[in-house]
């Protein structure tokens, strides 16, 4: 069976929240906890699907073939029929022609005809529709007690994962693969990132999910893998930066910048204590919060903007200098400069109504535990805050930190950010020994949900 294993990291903002929206400069990295996709094809040559009989019958009956999702962390399992998937495919059809249209007008690639899967496009409004009504369409779940019913956050993950499928998948049909029909896949996700932290969980989701329908037509290019990823985000959120996807796609630490994104390859991972306050807050309506404060006092504001910028653009210097450098001195001094400027980041932050008392709390715990350095990150409001792990804090330290924080309800993990970004895991696990298969898993802390029933045994990752 075909199998293919990719995972992609979430996000931190280490900088630049609020006023990135302003022209400043923004760090984000990426965060050592990953979102995990296995994508399986059944072979055309093997017997249909099957499920369990539903009235109480032992044995099993026939289905047609189906794209089958399972998003393990919150239960879910739908089911499509592929028969009724490929009745979208005229539509993908004529959208791809009007775009491979626009680019010919634009004098784009003009003598490359239907640009194919290396161009990703939006769908069109009218195939949207359509593919918000397969979404959610109910009658079509897997029978199954343990699963749960979808609910409407979790169908704004299908529409990415449909449009994913069609558009990656199915214009590869187009062009002759996969024998000229959509085929029958199967596919888990699981995942190590909080959804709805502000950690960067949908675009870990929508890179993976790129990644392993592209692999499966042959397309392995980080290029467009993000370009379809950022696709995706477009349908969940709307209007993203693309820093999301980004860092998900390349991993490493990203500079933002009215609308350019450059990566920094030269610059040191850090290890970090991220503590999740579980407080609800919403991005959009915080963005609002801050720019009425900047509309009513500019003279203010403005300043507070400018300072944050500042603060990116030394955080940056300074882990670039403490990549290039092993001497212990010189990089005890870089830590304390970074852990001053998040402190001070934090504070100028709560000057712009963007903290929250329990963030805060945060902060002030771990500093009088661990002597950690700490602040908000994201839209604020709620959400997570990163504290950070100096080479001369002690695992006590850390740990009394830790058990202080989740006494006051705060879940928190210690983990790093500037680290790897997508992960192709099929093809290097396929290539080693058991013993090293059970070393990669356990050092990408890969969920056990990834691997379920008799997929685990049978050879397979």
């Amino acid at each position: 069976m075909e199998e293919h294993v990719f995972s992609a990291p979430g996000k931190v903002i280490l900088h630049g929240e609020h006023a990135v929206v302003y022209g400043k400069s923004a760090l984000a990295a990426a965060l050592n906890l990953r979102t995990f996709v296995r994508l399986l094809v059944q072979p055309e040559a093997e017997a249909p699907l099957q499920q369990p009989i539903g009235n109480g019958q032992n044995g099993y009956e026939s289905k047609d073939k189906t794209l089958e999702l399972h998003l393990t962390d919150i239960g879910v399992l739908r089911s499509w029929n592929i028969k009724d998937l490929e009745s979208l495919l005229p539509a993908y059809k004529e959208d791809r022609s009007h775009v491979t249209k626009s680019k010919k007008n634009k004098k784009e690639n003009a003598s490359s005809g239907d640009l194919g899967i290396n161009s990703p496009s939006d769908p069109s409004t009218k195939t949207l529709a359509s593919l918000k009504k397969f979404a959610g369409k109910e009658g079509d779940e897997i029978p199954n007690d343990d699963i749960k019913k979808p609910s409407p956050t979790v169908e704004t993950a299908l529409v990415p994962l449909l449009h994913l499928y069609m558009g990656i998948v199915g214009t590869h049909v187009m062009h002759g693969g996969s024998g000229g029909n959509l085929p029958a896949l199967k596919i888990i996700v699981a995942s190590n990132v909080p959804v709805g932290a502000g950690l960067g969980s949908s675009a870990a989701y929508c890179t993976a999910l790129a990644a392993a329908f592209l692999k499966h037509c042959g397309v392995t290019e980080k290029k467009v893998i993000n370009q379809w990823a950022f696709i995706g985000e477009k349908l969940i959120h709307g209007t993203p930066s693309g820093i999301d996807n980004a860092v998900s796609t390349y991993g490493k630490v990203l500079h933002y910048h009215d609308g350019r994104i450059t990566m920094q390859e030269a610059s040191a991972s850090l290890d970090i204590l991220l503590s999740n306050t579980k407080i609800p807050r919403n991005t959009k309506d915080m963005v609002a919060s801050v720019k009425s404060r900047q509309t009513a006092m500019p003279t203010v504001v403005n300043p507070i903007f400018e300072s944050i910028g500042k603060i990116t653009v030394c955080s940056e210097q300074l882990l670039k200098d403490l990549y290039k450098t092993q001497d212990i001195q010189a990089r005890a001094s870089i830590y304390d400069k970074l852990g001053d400027l998040i402190d001070t980041n934090h504070h100028l932050l709560n000057a712009l109504g963007a903290g929250h008392d329990k963030l805060d709390e945060v902060c002030k715990i771990a500093k009088a535990k661990g002597r950690l350095h700490s602040k908000l990150t994201g839209a604020g409001g709620g959400g997570c805050a990163i504290s950070l792990i100096d080479e001369g804090a002690t695992e006590e330290e850390v740990e009394d930190v830790r058990l202080a924080l989740e006494q006051k309800g705060v879940k928190c993990q210690r983990t790093s950010i500037g680290g790897e970004g997508l992960v192709n895991h099929s093809d290097v696990i396929d290539e080693t020994s058991a013993l090293m298969k059970s070393i990669m898993k356990s050092a990408y802390d890969f969920p056990p949900k990834l691997f379920t029933g008799e997929d685990s045994q049978n050879g397979h990752l």
